[in-house]
């Protein structure tokens, strides 16, 4: 058995690090504090019901010192490890079996490499799923020491909410899936098998969101971070807007030389679409009116144009494809480099452009959808679940803008945003929450923890 600490800093040790062994981890109840009331008269009392108060845990222990005069130290660096007067997470580990040597074959050695009986595998400490708990040692606690080693009791108390809550975020989730190995889930935790269960980043018109814990969540009370981008009038898979600029994209230089430029009124007229994008993420360009494109250069950079006295921005890599002649059905896949944050894509020259272009994300090239429009005057977000709703009102609502509810929290790209709200926050229950969008369309990251009774 043992116990993980992590400090306010981020530090973390295990108790058995310095000698320390854990006999017991027992988490106790959470209190509950009830608020009563009488009426003159009236037999009994007035129930104004209760809430969760704090928690205990308790960890009996027994430290193992080197010698007498190594006693002395090993008692005070316990008292350094856990008497800090800021609060610290806990964590618990305990034997899967119980302790047990290995079994070796008779020409095998029982020690390992400093002396040590070898353990059996299923008798080394291990995380007991990914929860942890917030507390501080609760009063004093006496050592009795019996020649070189000591026994004690020590009281832990929950600061801030009395609830485990999970290490792992919904984000975790949403990217990484869950890995048993990976030490941040495990069994007790509420997680199910359903798909739909791992996925946090939703678009669209109405989506469900799974709370693994017990507890339901309150902005105010624990984390809960929900993010609103892509803001627009109505769902579409286009990422380009329609407008062009008069760039022309070439390749300057030679062999491992070469790089993109990107000029500024170069001859005639260019029709260059300019795209934010994702490091990483992979993109489909698709002219869906190939006839109005005599022309075909995709390139990326890191940022908008910044261009030198002579007209010209240098973009850092070469050109990804020139396909005037090559691509002849005007689509084209690519990867997003590390470091680039704009995809370029001169479609057209001295002619009009087309008219149907489409950037997407993913690998494939779906029909063509129009640019969501920009005019957003107002959006809502309802929890059908439990009724919570949040809403804007904001006539100046843009597709770049993001709108970022961060526990009490509301800004909009950075600045205060609550006067433009309903000054209502979203809550979740346990388990599943179904939402709907109202009036508008938008892209929702939600990111915490779980947390459990």
């Amino acid at each position: 058995m043992d116990a993980e600490i992590t400090k306010s800093d981020g530090t973390s040790f295990l108790l058995s690090d310095f000698n320390i062994e854990i006999d017991d981890f027992r988490v106790g109840s959470i209190t509950i504090d009830s608020q009563y009331g009488t009426v003159e008269g009236r037999a009994g009392r007035v129930d104004y019901g209760a809430t969760h108060g704090t928690r205990t845990i308790t960890l009996p222990f027994h430290i193992r010192a080197d010698d007498l005069l190594d006693y002395p130290l090993l008692r005070d660096k316990l008292y350094e490890l856990v008497l800090d007067t800021d609060s610290f997470f806990i964590r618990e580990l305990r034997r899967p079996k119980p302790m047990q040597y290995d079994f070796v074959d008779i020409n095998e050695s029982a020690v390992d490499g400093v002396g040590d009986r070898i353990i059996s595998q299923d008798s080394h400490n291990v995380y007991v799923g990914g929860k942890r708990y917030l507390v501080r040692v609760s009063g004093s606690f006496d050592i009795e020491q019996t020649l070189t080693m000591g026994e004690g009791e020590m009281s832990l108390e929950t600061t801030e909410l009395p609830y485990a809550e999970s290490i792992g975020t919904t984000q975790d989730i949403h990217q990484n899936g869950i890995d048993a190995n990976d030490e941040l889930w495990g069994f007790g935790m509420g997680l199910i098998t359903d798909p739909n269960s791992l996925i946090y980043t939703h678009t669209g018109t109405s989506f469900r969101i799974y709370n693994a814990g017990n507890v339901a969540i309150h902005p105010f009370k624990q984390d809960l971070k929900i993010t609103i981008s892509e803001i627009a009038e109505n769902e579409s898979n286009n990422l380009f807007d329609g407008t062009y600029h008069d760039w022309y994209i070439y390749n300057y230089g030679s062999g491992s030389e070469t790089t993109a430029y990107l000029r500024r009124n170069y001859q005639g007229a260019e029709h260059t679409l300019m795209v934010p994008v994702t490091p990483g993420e992979t993109y489909t360009i698709k002219v869906h009116d190939t006839e109005n494109s005599n022309h075909f250069t995709v390139a990326t950079a890191p940022t908008v144009p910044e261009f030198d006295n002579a007209g010209i921005f240098d973009m850092g890599r070469p050109i990804h494809v020139q396909g005037k002649y090559t691509i002849p059905e005007r689509e084209y896949t690519l990867t997003i480099p590390e470091g680039d944050h704009y995809l370029y894509a001169m479609i057209a020259q001295d002619q009009t452009p087309p008219t149907m272009v489409q950037v997407e994300s993913g690998d494939e090239a779906t029909p063509y959808e129009p640019y969501p429009g920009d005019d957003v005057s107002s959006m809502e977000l309802k929890n059908v679940t439990n009724g919570t709703t949040f809403s804007v009102s904001d006539y100046e609502l843009k597709r770049p803008d993001r709108i970022v509810m961060d526990g009490p929290n509301i800004t909009k790209n950075g600045l205060q945003y609550l006067r433009k709200t309903n000054r209502q926050y979203i809550e979740l229950d346990p388990g599943w929450n179904e939402f709907e969008i109202s009036e508008g369309f938008a892209k929702f990251e939600f990111d915490f923890r779980f947390y459990y009774l």
